[in-house]
Formats: structure tokens, sequence, C-alpha cells
């Protein structure tokens, strides 16, 4: 049997759905002090990126104690600082590091990169 190209033209031909992308909106939760700052420094850093004031967001989602505690370091002494020295900041006070185990070792390292 032989096809006319009309009769391939005019005939109704398969429909595929198109594939339904999922894009996750979802809200930052706060940071507080029993979080690891790590790793919501990572998944604030995607939720950031769509936004037009980082700075803003960043000091909205910290708690009160973390945000005083920024404020003595870094905010009382520069208002107008950038995202990157808050975060930076942040991680000094808040992230672990993992080669000290020991909590007071930890805490003298800590003071000693503030101090730097």
């Amino acid at each position: 049997m032989i096809y006319s190209p009309i009769q391939w033209l005019t005939r109704t031909k398969p429909h595929y759905p198109l594939p339904v992308i999922n894009i996750p909106s979802y809200t930052q939760t706060r940071f507080t002090e029993e979080k690891n700052f790590n790793q919501w420094i990572k998944h604030f850093g995607g939720y950031a990126i769509r936004l037009n004031d980082k700075t803003g967001a960043l000091l909205t989602l910290i708690e009160d104690e973390c945000s005083a505690k920024l404020e003595q370091c870094i905010l009382n002494y520069n208002p107008h600082v950038s995202y990157d020295e808050i975060k930076d900041t942040l991680r000094k006070l808040y992230g672990k590091d993992n080669q000290y185990q020991d909590p007071l070792i930890e805490f003298a390292a800590r003071k000693q990169q503030l101090a730097n």
C-alpha cells in the first residue's frame, strides 16, 4: 500500500505531554546558635541568589542573640558593612572547624581569628 504525502500531513500526530519542571520555592529558616552555620549559609546562598538585598535578608534571618553578637563584633564599628564581611564574621563566630573537637580549643581558635 502506498501512502500519499497529503494523507501523512493531514493525519493526527501523537501529542506528548510537556514535562513539568519543579522549581522549589521555599523560605529560609532563621539561624539559631544550635544550627550548623556552614550548612545553613550554603542553603541561604541558594535562597539569596534571587534577592536584591542579600544583606538585609541575612540580618533578618539571624536570631536576636546571634544578631547581638554580630553587632558587638562588626556592626557597631561599621554600620555599612558588606554582605561578604557579615558572612565571614558569622563564619568566624559560628562556623565549626572540623579540626577542633574540644570546645575550649575551638573557642580559643575563634578568639584568635577575631583578633586578627
